[in-house]
């Protein structure tokens, strides 16, 4: 039985950091960012910003060191104030372009707000369940009261960043995101470990001692051929006992909870030209190719070979 479910299911979604550009913006500045990736992040390294989000009442206020992430692909805005102008990211990007070195300048004549900004990719499409379990922004202060257990290793994670957003030492870059990787896990795991109010859900399923263990099973193992009886077993409890709660605490049965895990890792090969469908049937857990293709299409709408052949956004 796992100890550590939630360390199990962010090696299962395979984290990929990426940083975008480091921003130097003079007020009056703002753009707006449509959300399309799968969670984006702003740090301000220098000076002040504003962050305006929808699901969030009221505007968050960032300074030097604070980190604010946004999971899920929300739409968000990000400015020095009130009243600034706030193109589109896309919009910005076709006045001031980035430059080879990873660095972007816009706005007016006034006070200076250096910016890093990027985001963060999963290679499994499981990491839904993931992005969707946590809140609108996760945010980390860099200065708010003394450090706890749960926040000195993402402080101490931002001092090293912004270090590094100063220098020019080679493999700055690789660096860079590599750090942000361990942000993003440290964030999560900060929220994981909180206290909370807020209705059951995915996460909560994840501190179950059983239940956490099979959900991370059942991402780590979605080959397997499991039955609910022995997916029970494994995590000792009954049958009943474990469906109950596993339907209580996911929302869902089991064995749809283990479909969706094969038909997300199967979204992920089918971008792969090598793998032929029966490969991919096989590596997902299902007996036959024709199988596969029937559970791949209840559940994404579209015949395997379809969802390869459609252009990616």
């Amino acid at each position: 039985m796992t100890i550590d479910p939630l360390s199990d299911v962010l090696k299962a979604v395979r984290l990929r950091s990426r940083l975008f550009c480091q921003s130097t913006m003079r007020a009056p500045w703002g753009f707006r960012v449509e959300g399309r990736s799968p969670a984006s992040f702003n740090m301000v390294v220098d000076g002040c910003a504003r962050l305006e989000l929808k699901g969030v009442a009221e505007p968050l206020s960032l300074g030097p060191g604070d980190l604010a992430i946004v999971p899920g692909g929300n739409p968000y805005t990000v400015n020095d104030g009130p009243g600034s102008p706030t193109p589109t990211l896309e919009e910005l990007l076709a006045v001031s372009p980035v430059d080879s070195e990873g660095r972007l300048s816009h706005g007016g004549d006034g006070p200076v707000t250096t910016l890093l900004c990027g985001a963060f990719f999963f290679d499994d499409e499981s990491a839904r369940a993931l992005l969707d379990a946590l809140p609108p922004v996760l945010l980390v202060r860099a200065h708010d009261g003394p450090p706890d257990p749960h926040t000195a290793w993402l402080r101490a994670t931002l001092v090293l960043l912004e270090h590094e957003v100063h220098t020019d030492n080679p493999g700055r870059r690789l660096l860079l995101d590599r750090l942000l990787d361990i942000l993003f896990v440290q964030a999560v795991r900060a929220h994981f470990q909180a206290p909370t109010s807020a209705p059951p859900g995915w996460l909560d399923a994840l501190r179950d001692p059983q239940i956490g263990a099979a959900v991370a099973l059942l991402h780590r193992e979605c080959a397997r051929p499991w039955t609910v009886t022995s997916i029970a077993a494994r995590v000792g409890l009954s049958r009943t006992v474990f469906t109950e709660r596993f339907g209580i605490l996911v929302g869902e049965s089991p064995a749809r909870y283990l479909t969706r895990c094969r038909v997300a890792r199967a979204m992920t090969l089918l971008r792969d030209a090598d793998p032929s469908l029966a490969q991919i049937a096989e590596q997902v857990g299902y007996a036959s190719e024709a199988a596969f293709s029937k559970a791949f299409k209840r559940h994404v709408g579209v015949g395997p070979g379809a969802f390869r052949r459609a252009p990616t956004s």
